[in-house]
């Protein structure tokens, strides 16, 4: 299955009608990209992971074009180089790729959700992710500036002024953007549509992956999705960096779960804990990741870990963050 939403480009001075009666706003031309603004602000949430607007190219080293990973037995040749650099098993090189990617696709859609309302474009024809060391990406390109945003979205009303030469400068593809390219924009009337949009989006690009995981990995597809949802979980509750807001994130994560289940019925839990006066909200997945097949230790965050051990080794390791730790990795 593949879900792309259909956006509408805005070329004109006047707004246009889209389908269900949601108005679309024109964004002039010359205007900063939306997407690239809040891509920017949500790079305070990930730690180590950033995102970009532009299309790297075919030739690009290091990148993985989503498309192309479920052709031409690409996904195999993942969790082989996986297993011969990691020593991993093939269930845990699923169960690993599967985190990062769903990471590197989910993880900066939630934090631009949460701190923009704003949802870009997760389908799988128009993203590509950098491979980073450790088996994880650092890097999300979204190759189209498509966004969907609520009908009160201060950017909508702002005018820009077009500058004489706008040419700006593409950091992903090492190309200059022609400043008369036309934004793409999908407005929604509430939250809760937003929200929705974000969920189907999200669950329609990574279902072809654990589907096809499931046959290559012999691994459940509860289990599966059990990956996906710690890292969206994760991301929820790593925005109070930015939000300072202990309650919203977890709030949030409730609401997107009880649209993805199923599949992610096994979602995460949450794990509740007073450190140095500060209330912290961990994660107690839904499904075990089998790295302890490798490690003889059990995640923090593993299912079968004991909660008390869980709380000593959060405890280390909000103080090793400073003020401000979160009881997330």
């Amino acid at each position: 299955m593949r879900t792309c939403y259909q956006h509408i480009p805005l070329t004109g001075d006047h707004p246009a009608q889209m389908m269900g009666n949601h108005p679309s706003r024109a964004v002039p031309a010359q205007a900063r990209p939306l997407l690239a603004g809040t891509l920017e602000a949500v790079a305070a949430v990930l730690d180590g992971q950033s995102g970009h607007v532009g299309h790297p190219g075919r030739a690009a080293t290091g990148w993985l074009h989503c498309a192309d990973l479920l052709a031409d037995g690409r996904l195999d040749r993942e969790l082989r180089a996986m297993s011969d650099a990691y020593g991993y098993s093939r269930e845990v090189s699923a169960t690993h790729f599967l985190s990062a990617y769903a990471s590197g696709v989910g993880g900066l859609a939630i934090a631009a959700y949460m701190l923009h309302s704003r949802v870009p474009d997760v389908c799988a024809h128009d993203m590509s992710l950098h491979a980073a060391p450790g088996g994880w990406f650092d890097a999300t390109a979204f190759h189209s500036e498509r966004v969907t945003m609520l009908t009160d979205d201060p950017a909508l009303f702002v005018t820009v002024v077009p500058a004489t030469d706008d040419r700006r400068h593409d950091p992903v593809s090492d190309r200059t953007a022609d400043p008369t390219t036309s934004r793409m924009i999908d407005v929604v009337a509430d939250r809760d549509a937003l929200r929705r949009r974000l969920v189907t989006a999200l669950v329609g690009h990574l279902e072809p992956l654990v589907v096809t995981l499931q046959a290559q990995a012999r691994l459940g597809l509860s289990a599966l999705w059990g990956m996906v949802a710690a890292q969206c979980g994760r991301t929820f509750l790593l925005t109070e960096r930015v939000t300072r807001d202990p309650d919203i994130g977890r709030a949030e994560a409730d609401a997107f779960f009880a649209l993805a289940s199923p599949p992610m019925r096994a979602r995460p839990a949450w794990f509740e804990f007073t450190h140095r006066g500060r209330r912290q909200t961990a994660m107690r997945r839904g499904s075990c990741c089998l790295a302890h097949r490798m490690t003889s230790q059990y995640c923090t965050t593993c299912p079968f870990t004991p909660d008390s051990e869980r709380e000593l080794r959060l405890r280390a390791w909000i103080d090793t963050q400073g003020d401000g730790g979160l009881a997330i990795g």
